[in-house]
């Protein structure tokens, strides 16, 4: 890897570029040098930005667990960092972690170092949390948990969608294979004997000829459209928003993602608010980590309520997001104390419903997929055996 460092040399700024496998290599080579490293920037080959991992959520959990016990070992913060970044093997979260170094060394607020680091908003905000109020090591807990939880999760999402995505594409397969390959040495025996093809292989051979003469077209096409909702998905909000609306109300598929958004919402909430965090932070941070844009923005009213005179409990529940029994349990807290009660209420029913609405979900898709793939095997079974069925019959004629 290419590393750019900047640094003080005789009281001026100044620029070098090293090349060097990592950056443990790289840390010991600029003691060698005696440089002490203002920026950091790092730039890679072509090949080694394509197979460069960036970090999952388990290296992610594994980095702070190493900080946590380093800190509550009373190692300095820069020390604890860097025992941290020794004992992460993924060179991206490295990189990260390394500049999270060199902004401290630089004077710099460490929840700023974080954010400049490109860690997510979420943990950067906990971070800051942890530091005005002195509890770092309890915001670190927090961002482990948060963490563990999402990789939870997101494995039960990754569950619900990909097995039908498997059994799709075995399934294409399947079709293509035998429509391409099979049902063309039938069709020319029928016409040698100037036979006719039964209907249910003529439909066969139809759509082979449709995926033969429009199919790149169609491709190309769908890639077209892909990637402009891809580009005016990362540029406009209110595209995003569109979409994670969508997403939200498609049958069975929208109740999991609703319920998975929202136990992240309320945890965050949760933890925060019991330990008298500043409500700003708490609304900001919790919102921070809710990944669709439409309950973001939904959410976001709760503070333009609160700001309007409107208490907690009818704050949350006028932005009219929340399921009825959710509605049902806020509206019932008396005061602050029953409302954090409450919330908590919420999002261990949340969690309920999510695990139950992901094998719900599950259970659907099973017999669906074995339905259609059944119906997939019988048409394509009939298409290649009635015409050897009838293949006597058309020679005897």
């Amino acid at each position: 890897m290419k590393f750019i460092i900047t640094y003080k040399n005789n009281g001026k700024l100044t620029t070098k570029t090293i090349r060097d496998k990592n950056y443990a290599s790289l840390q010991q080579k600029l003691k060698q040098e005696n440089i002490n490293p203002i920026k950091l920037e790092s730039k890679n080959d072509l090949l080694e930005k394509i197979f460069q991992k960036s970090p999952n959520t388990k290296e992610l959990i594994y980095s702070f667990y190493q900080l946590q016990l380093a800190l509550k070992a009373k190692l300095p913060l820069i020390d604890s960092l860097e025992s941290t970044i020794k004992n992460t093997k993924n060179l991206q979260l490295q990189m990260q972690l390394q500049k999270v170094v060199f902004g401290i060394n630089a004077g710099k607020p460490l929840s700023l170092c974080f954010q400049e680091a490109d860690f997510s908003d979420f943990i950067s905000s906990m971070i800051d949390v942890g530091q005005k109020s002195g509890r770092l090591l309890d915001s670190i807990s927090f961002i482990i948990s948060e963490l563990k939880s999402h990789q939870k999760t997101k494995k039960l999402i990754k569950k619900v969608i990909a097995y039908p995505l498997f059994v799709f594409i075995v399934m294409m397969c399947v079709f293509l294979g035998i429509s391409i390959f099979v049902l063309p040495q039938f069709e020319s025996i029928f016409a040698n004997i100037k036979g006719e093809l039964p209907l249910i292989s003529k439909s066969l051979l139809y759509m082979r000829y449709l995926l033969l003469e429009y199919g790149i077209f169609a491709g190309f096409f769908i890639t077209i459209c892909l990637l402009a909702i891809k580009y005016l998905y990362a540029k406009s909000n209110k595209t995003k928003a569109i979409f994670s609306y969508i997403l939200l109300k498609i049958p069975y598929f929208g109740n999991v993602f609703y319920y998975y958004e929202s136990e992240k919402f309320f945890l965050s909430f949760f933890w925060l608010y019991q330990n008298k965090i500043p409500l700003n932070s708490v609304i900001t941070i919790a919102i921070q980590s809710v990944n669709n844009t439409y309950m973001q923005n939904k959410l976001g009213e709760i503070y333009v309520n609160l700001n309007k005179g409107l208490s907690m409990q009818e704050s949350f529940l006028n932005i009219k997001i929340w399921d009825p029994l959710t509605q049902q349990i806020l509206n019932s807290s008396k005061d602050e104390n029953g409302f954090l009660e409450s919330i908590n209420l919420v999002l261990e029913l949340h969690k309920d419903e999510l695990e139950a609405k992901s094998e719900l979900l599950l259970s659907m898709i099973e017999p669906c997929m074995i339905v259609i793939l059944g119906g997939l095997i019988l048409w394509l079974s009939l298409g290649v055996f009635l015409p050897i069925w009838e293949l006597p019959m058309q020679i005897a004629i």
